[in-house]
């Protein structure tokens, strides 16, 4: 609902999400933004750091092209958050927002990277990610909510991805969002 807010209330050209308990580097949004504007790309993704108490990785997003970026999210071959983007503010006109909180950058992101005709990469980690926040949701002891929660997100976009691109991605949405949905778990 925060989310949903934000984007109603903003008035700039372009969104970024920053969760509540991550942080970005001070050059993030100008990065991003001239990356934006030089390339004229709908959407401009940078690495991120996952921030461990004893540990950081460094993660990377799997550049490609848009059609290939846009199955790759589909497949769950690479990660979908939204905070690791900037996003142009149009993009969100007409997005379908999940019921549930739970795998919702999948299903933003999925309709967000649909719609872009174009999208740039910047391999500078930038956004760092807390991994190590015990009073998350990921941490809760309601795993089973947790995962029918997933389910249900996935099950939307697979019904969404088929509507709107009938055949198009259909043999890799169906068989491999259902079949990779969990493999993380």
């Amino acid at each position: 609902q925060a989310r949903c807010k934000g984007i109603e209330q903003a008035s700039g050209d372009y969104i970024l999400h920053v969760d509540s308990d991550d942080w970005i580097e001070p050059d993030m949004v100008e990065r991003l933004y001239q990356r934006a504007v030089e390339s004229g790309a709908d959407m401009v993704c940078c690495d991120w750091v996952e921030e461990y108490a004893d540990h950081s990785e460094l993660f990377s997003h799997f550049e490609a092209s848009r059609d290939i970026y846009y199955d790759t999210i589909l497949a769950l071959d690479t990660d979908a958050y939204v905070w690791s983007r900037l996003t142009k503010r149009e993009m969100y006109e007409g997005l379908e927002f999940p019921p549930c909180n739970m795998f919702e950058d999948f299903v933003i992101t999925s309709q967000l990277v649909a719609k872009t005709r174009s999208i740039e990469f910047i391999h500078t980690p930038m956004y760092h990610y807390l991994r190590n926040n015990a009073t998350s949701i990921r941490s809760s002891a309601n795993t089973r909510k947790i995962l029918s929660q997933e389910v249900q997100n996935i099950f939307n976009v697979y019904q969404r991805v088929t509507r709107e691109e009938p055949g198009q991605h259909k043999r890799a949405t169906g068989r491999r969002l259902f079949a990779r949905g969990y493999h993380r778990r």
